[in-house]
């Protein structure tokens, strides 16, 4: 039931958010004892040892304070850019390759339920009466111009590319095809129609747009420069888990109502 969804998504929240808080503070702890141990140790210390103690100690130093330096910047990424990173839930249908027709499901019996064959399996009829048959995919995508791009990964976009289950549908004639596309932001309990713009040929990268001119939010930042990113630099990551029940506890009360 909804009341039972939202209840698991309140906990699952409240999970992420404790564990997210519990491996910081782990990590300050566990430095914070080596730091109170190596000073103490440099207190009874033979002469010649001194110096290297010296160096682990200035070195953890060095350590705890890069922990709380990129605490406070990645505390502000968030404050300033999490309302502006949305789940993305892409509907795939199936054609079939000559007749253009999608795949639906046989038909609904007397209590709506899907019509099963003689193994409990439902049954499938491009001439259906029932639903199409369609997958679900989800994504995260960022707000990344004022005209309502959003940045986002072409297995997203393109749930078949590099999809072995996906890509096996064409061996029974069909291909799989964009049914819909929409975008949910935190704390806006609307849905958000995006289509896609462009797909990168080399990249796990795409671009889709939509209208969002009634919503307000702040366009994550792009440094487009060679020297803007180099390995060994912290990473930042915003986005949605995967399960329902992590991607609704992301998406914010009002959007699990609705």
């Amino acid at each position: 039931s909804q009341e039972e969804l939202l209840a698991r998504t309140r906990t699952m929240r409240e999970e992420m958010e404790r564990a997210a808080v519990a491996s910081a503070e782990e990590q300050k702890r566990r430095l914070e004892t080596e730091t109170q141990s190596l000073r103490e140790r440099i207190a009874t210390a033979a002469a010649d040892e001194v110096s290297a103690l010296r160096k682990q100690l200035d070195e953890n130093s060095t350590r705890l304070g890069k922990i709380e330096s990129d605490q406070k910047v990645a505390q502000g990424i968030i404050r300033s850019y999490a309302a502006s990173v949305c789940l993305l839930h892409v509907s795939v249908a199936f054609r079939h390759k000559e007749s253009g027709q999608r795949l639906r499901y046989a038909g609904l019996n007397e209590k709506g339920e899907l019509l099963q064959d003689s193994e409990g399996r439902p049954m499938f009829e491009m001439q259906g009466r029932g639903p199409e048959v369609r997958a679900d995919v989800f994504g995260t995508g960022f707000l990344a111009a004022a005209d309502g791009r959003i940045l986002t990964n072409r297995h997203v976009v393109e749930p078949w590319w590099k999809d072995a289950e996906l890509n096996a549908m064409g061996e029974e004639g069909f291909e799989a095809v964009i049914a819909e596309m929409r975008a949910y932001f935190p704390d806006s309990p609307r849905a958000y129609s995006v289509e896609i713009q462009k797909i990168s040929p080399v990249t796990d990268l795409a671009v889709v747009q939509g209208d969002l001119s009634d919503l307000k939010r702040a366009v994550v930042q792009r440094d487009g420069r060679k020297e803007a990113s180099s390995s060994g630099q912290a990473v930042v990551l915003m986005g949605y888990a995967t399960g329902l029940d992590a991607i609704l506890a992301r998406a914010g009360e009002e959007t699990v109502r609705n």
